[in-house]
C-alpha cells in the first residue's frame, strides 16, 4: 500500500522517516514486511501516536503526601497529596482519580476506589499557581488486606480525556 504523505522509505537501508503535515492528529497502524524471493519473511507492526502540541509544560503530575514511599501503614490509612495537569487551562485539570492495588507478590491488582478531588492547596497555589489551589485529593483505604502493595494512582485528565500514566507508591499494610 502506499505510504502516508511526507513519509519515504529508503529500500536499501530499509530506514523510514515521516514529517507529518498539518491535519495528522491520531494513531496511525504501519506494518512493515520485509520480502524475499516474493516471500514475507519478517514483519515489523510500529503505531505511531500523533497529537496536537500542547504547552511547554509537563502535563499531568501527582505528588503522594501521605503514606510515604515505603511506609508501613496499619488499615483504615489515608491516601493523599495533590494532582494537577500543567497543560490545563483552567482549575487543576484532573476530573477524576482511580486507585489500585497490585500486590507486590503479582497477584490480580485490586480497585480501591475513586479519590475525592478539590482539596484546598494553597501550598500547591503558591508555588505553580492560584487556579491550582484546588487541586488535593484524598482516599481512605480500607479494603486491603495485610501484605505489600504498589498504590496506582490514575488521574482522568480533562483536557486530553483520557487516564494519564499511573503515579505509583508502595506500601506495606499490617
Amino acid at each position: 500500500m502506499p505510504l502516508p504523505a511526507g513519509s519515504h522509505l529508503d529500500t536499501a537501508t530499509g530506514t523510514f522517516t515521516w514529517q507529518p503535515g498539518p491535519g495528522f492528529l491520531g494513531d496511525y497502524d504501519l506494518v512493515f514486511v520485509r520480502f524475499d524471493g516474493g516471500r514475507a519473511v519478517a514483519r515489523h507492526e510500529v503505531r505511531f501516536a500523533i497529537a496536537a502540541k500542547r504547552s511547554n509544560r509537563v502535563g499531568a503530575q501527582i505528588t503522594v503526601d501521605a503514606p510515604v514511599a515505603n511506609a508501613v501503614v496499619s488499615s483504615p490509612f489515608m491516601l493523599g497529596g495533590w494532582a494537577v495537569d500543567m497543560d490545563s487551562l483552567t482549575g487543576a485539570g484532573i476530573e477524576m482519580m482511580h486507585v489500585w492495588a497490585y500486590p507486590a507478590g503479582g497477584a490480580a491488582p485490586r480497585f480501591v476506589g475513586v479519590a475525592t478531588l478539590n482539596g484546598r492547596r494553597p501550598d500547591v497555589a503558591a508555588v505553580i499557581g492560584d487556579r491550582f489551589a484546588d487541586s488535593g485529593f484524598g482516599l481512605i483505604v480500607d479494603s486491603l488486606p495485610p501484605g505489600t502493595y504498589d498504590l496506582a494512582l490514575f488521574p482522568w485528565v480533562t483536557g486530553a480525556s483520557d487516564f494519564a500514566p499511573a503515579t505509583l507508591v508502595r506500601v506495606t499494610v499490617r
